[in-house]
């Protein structure tokens, strides 16, 4: 019985912190989406797609963001992105040297947002990028979600 209710709460306090962290700051960004992992797997077959149509011919700040368990068995997460026939591959380190999460935690539910990059874009574009996994491990687990964030570079 012991075993069903902590299995239970364990589930509760995870949902309860994702919700928390997905409501933290979304509003500072033009573009804030999160594509969910289907039961913490990150699989090579998962492929998270994003779409963006910038609102001004500006150059913008890309963030990418990962929400993890601080049971995650790795350093870091390695990311493959595809915009158009361009194919980046992006580390997003989730633990230092001592095995500590980087970023916000709570209840077990880390968030790690890191600067991509800067890309001018104008208002009459719509990007789109195609993010995949790029460990060795297939599924990944203890992945719950990859966000793409974005806002204009000379905003705050």
């Amino acid at each position: 019985y012991l075993s069903i209710m902590f299995s239970i709460n364990k589930y509760i306090v995870i949902l309860l912190g994702s919700i928390i962290l997905s409501s933290c700051n979304s509003n500072d960004f033009d573009y804030s989406e999160y594509r969910t992992i289907n039961q913490q797997e990150f699989k090579y077959s998962d492929t998270l797609k994003y779409e963006f149509a910038p609102l001004a011919d500006s150059t913008y700040k890309l963030y990418l963001s990962v929400r993890y368990s601080d049971l995650y068995e790795f350093s870091n997460l390695w990311l493959r992105i595809h915009q158009g026939d361009k194919i980046v591959r992006v580390e997003v380190p989730l633990f230092d040297k001592a095995g500590k999460p980087l970023g916000q935690c709570t209840g077990g539910i880390c968030t790690k947002t890191i600067l991509w990059k800067l890309q001018n874009f104008n208002n009459q574009d719509t990007v789109k990028w195609n993010v995949v996994q790029n460990m060795r491990k297939d599924p990944l687990e203890s992945i719950s979600e990859v966000g793409l964030l974005i806002k204009i570079a000379n905003s705050q």
